[in-house]
């Protein structure tokens, strides 16, 4: 829109805010801010600067063949730079003015960049485009990590690598992310168009972010507004078929979902009884499928359970009451992250200056030493009692010291090699003990009742599943009790176990 304002200007100032724009050739006056306030710009001078701030336009620079930055599978590219440098130049003003982000909020999602050719001159660039102070990278062994102050930089850099068709992904700005919630509590015939006219009229725009966890009521009845629940899956994209980040925010190559191959699904060549092939692991599945090894990979490290604290506790007792009536107890215990791979060991220093006592940490780098065992829980003891007896021989001569020491040898030979035979040192892999059946349909009635539970939030199913809960308690603690009683009761000396 031009300005019909036939007054001359002395001075101007254009702050632009959307990339890719500039002054109208046919007009000397623009409207470049949006508080209405209509300001003018010389058509002699325009602005071929891509720095975050330009406060006095300059005249074109003389055309340079910009220098590649990233790769890319067209190898006849640089013979096309020189072509439409004109166009490039006007499609390349920039003016931002970046405005001052709080610490309080949050900054933008990162952007993950590959195929890196020349850093030293991407991060001139990018200085030139969003300004030295508005982005740091990381650089990691596959990508270069590059993470924004604010939005303006986020998207200008965003729109940057999608004109140099570099390979990227990032993710939904907070700005861009529309606000879902779930209404409970309303009945399924009310009509929707009553539901959104009903929340327009209650709810100002820019406050409805803030305002519509306040609700306690709509149309009539009450209600509870909530977050959604999270999705546990793991997002794929539908154009890289890469997991982590979706199509729209994606810049990597084109890989179908069926063969694999480097082009859009829809426009696969190959018939639908064509075998498919997983770009992934190369197997007979779509890539999408959820059964592959790669994505029960991802799984499986995205489910990893973090670091536990160890407690740890001294050999002896820490506390030393003055009183009789009272016995010495551990008081002092150590809670920490210490890894496996570090030995430690704890001892008491018995130098009485209260009534406690302190305790020493040692740790150690070397791995802990296993002292060596002759038997374990897989040794067959009747079978090592039978090799002794079938070796030991008992007609020897002890008259000299010469004498008994071979005879203590050779006993503690036989006791070895007999020890060693007896042992299964391929022991079975453990195997959990079998619930019975009714148990199990116990089981199965408390995880489907708990889901129907956190489903509704009815308190009738709550207390249903509270009631199954107790009751599964009380089967379980009775049928270990009578596990346990069976055992000992089995418990015998021929068969090696009771000593």
């Amino acid at each position: 829109m031009a300005n019909h304002n036939n007054k001359p200007s002395t001075s101007s100032t254009n702050v632009n805010k959307n990339i890719g724009s500039h002054p109208n050739k046919n007009t000397n006056k623009t409207n470049s801010s949006s508080d209405g306030v209509w300001k003018t710009q010389q058509k002699s001078k325009r602005i071929h600067s891509d720095s975050s701030v330009s406060d006095n336009p300059t005249s074109p620079k003389p055309q340079q063949i910009r220098k590649k930055l990233f790769s890319t599978t067209n190898r006849f590219e640089v013979l096309s730079q020189n072509d439409n440098t004109d166009e490039n130049l006007d499609d390349n003003l920039i003016d931002l003015e970046l405005p001052i982000i709080p610490d309080t909020i949050k900054p933008p999602p990162p952007i993950f960049v590959k195929g890196v050719e020349d850093f030293p001159e991407l991060c001139l660039t990018l200085i030139e485009l969003i300004g030295v102070d508005n982005y740091f990278c990381k650089s990691t062994s596959d990508c270069l990590k590059i993470q924004t102050t604010n939005p303006a930089a986020y998207r200008a850099l965003l729109r940057f690598l999608r004109d140099e068709k570099a390979e990227f992904h990032t993710y939904q700005i907070k700005e861009d992310k529309p606000l879902r919630v779930v209404i409970r509590n309303l009945h399924p015939t009310k009509p929707l168009n009553l539901i959104k006219e009903e929340l327009t009229v209650r709810l100002e725009p820019i406050t409805i972010a803030n305002e519509i966890f306040k609700l306690t009521s709509l149309l009539h009845p009450k209600i509870k507004i909530e977050e959604p629940y999270k999705s546990k899956t793991i997002s794929q994209c539908f154009n890289c078929q890469q997991y982590g980040h979706t199509r729209a925010y994606c810049g990597y190559k084109s890989r179908c979902v069926r063969c694999g191959d480097e082009h859009q699904s829809s426009v696969c060549p190959n018939s639908r009884d064509h075998p498919p092939k997983c770009a992934h692991c190369s197997e007979n599945h779509p890539a999408n499928y959820k059964g592959c090894s790669f994505y029960k990979e991802i799984q499986r490290r995205k489910r990893r359970s973090p670091t536990r604290f160890k407690v740890i506790a001294p050999p002896g007792p820490t506390y030393w009451p003055s009183s009789c009536s009272k016995n010495p107890d551990i008081l002092d215990i150590l809670v920490s992250k210490i890894p496996n791979n570090l030995y430690c060991t704890t001892k008491n220093i018995l130098d009485l200056n209260s009534d406690h006592s302190s305790v020493l940490l040692t740790l150690n780098i070397t791995t802990k030493k296993e002292t060596p065992q002759l038997f374990n829980k897989f040794t067959n003891h009747q079978q090592f009692h039978d090799l002794v007896n079938a070796e030991i021989q008992l007609n020897i001569k002890l008259k000299t010291p010469e004498d008994i020491d071979l005879a203590v040898n050779n006993l503690t030979n036989i006791i070895q090699r007999a020890a060693w035979s007896a042992t299964n040192t391929n022991p079975p892999p453990a195997t959990l003990d079998s619930l019975p059946m009714y148990i199990r349909t116990k089981i199965s009635g408390k995880r489907r009742a708990r889901a129907l539970c956190q489903r509704t939030r009815l308190p009738s199913h709550h207390q249903n599943y509270n009631h199954l809960s107790n009751s599964l308690k009380k089967i379980l603690v009775k049928f270990k009790s009578t596990t346990l009683q069976n055992q000992l009761s089995n418990l015998s000396p021929k068969e090696g176990t009771l000593w």
